[in-house]
């Protein structure tokens, strides 16, 4: 951001997060009107690691006859020395989790640390800021650590369909992923498999398609082997995707439940 100097010339001025909300804080609220202003000022000219180099000859100019009292704002305010305040919030605010790997965290560490501001601190300075941290619900499961764990699920349970009619493995994983979310509804996918492989149309000799099966999988969750559709049940233009396999190797998924308890990535 470029600012006009008064009588010509620039001077490049940083450009931060503000939080609007804070007009509807309780906490700012409470303030008094020039200790609010006087909040705005430590904000707007704090350096990049939220300390504010103290120089009370300047804020007078700003605020005549004020006299800055820095208990007042709490554990916001922290007093490094007497010549330099800590705002503790600022860093988790503009930047999240300090990332050492990060060029533009690193100058911010080094001067934390610079300070005796960063070492021992949990959060701001080593929390992530993530606001759904605490939701057992995975909201996006396709990145991170939260969208690996699915796939290791899909993978354990695909592993777990007879083998030869493991056909269409990209559809099936599409259609796990848009209906599995969390752990229990991977284990109720992994329940599913096991009482639909233990039922009659499957002692029978028929298989669906993976891909097919995965559609249908919460179907199956309650499946104790008299409801099963079979061929005989289905109009021959209405079939269900099932064919008798070659040679059907013994149902395995009673081990899915076991491996999905035992992993170390869940």
């Amino acid at each position: 951001m470029i600012a006009r100097r008064r009588g010509g010339g620039e001077v490049k001025v940083a450009k931060r997060f503000t939080a609007t909300e804070k007009w509807l804080d309780p906490w700012f609220c409470n303030l008094s009107i020039v200790d609010r202003l006087f909040w705005i000022y430590l904000c707007d000219n704090c350096d990049h690691s939220g300390i504010w180099q103290v120089n009370l000859l300047l804020v007078k100019t700003y605020f005549p006859g004020y006299e800055p009292n820095p208990a007042i704002f709490g554990d916001r305010l922290k007093i490094l020395t007497p010549e330099k305040w800590l705002l503790t919030k600022f860093v988790e605010f503009q930047y999240g989790k300090l990332n050492p790997t990060n060029r533009a965290h690193q100058s911010v560490i080094a001067k934390l640390q610079k300070e005796g501001a960063y070492k021992g601190h949990t959060s701001p300075f080593q929390g992530a800021k993530d606001k759904d941290k605490d939701k057992e619900d995975v909201k996006d499961v396709r990145d991170g650590v939260e969208g690996n764990r699915k796939k290791d699920w899909f993978a354990k349970i695909w592993l777990a369909y007879p083998k030869e009619r493991r056909h269409g493995k990209s559809v099936a994983w599409k259609r796990f992923d848009k209906s599995v979310q969390t752990l229990e509804d991977a284990k109720g996918c992994a329940r599913a498999l096991e009482a639909y492989l233990k039922s009659d149309v499957v002692a029978r000799g028929y298989v669906m398609r993976a891909s097919k099966w995965f559609e249908e999988w919460e179907d199956h969750v309650n499946d104790d082997g008299r409801n099963s559709q079979s061929l005989h049940d289905t109009p021959n233009d209405r079939r269900p995707d099932i064919s008798p396999p070659r040679e059907r190797e013994p149902a395995t998924a009673d081990n899915v439940l076991q491996r999905l308890a035992d992993s170390k990535r869940i």
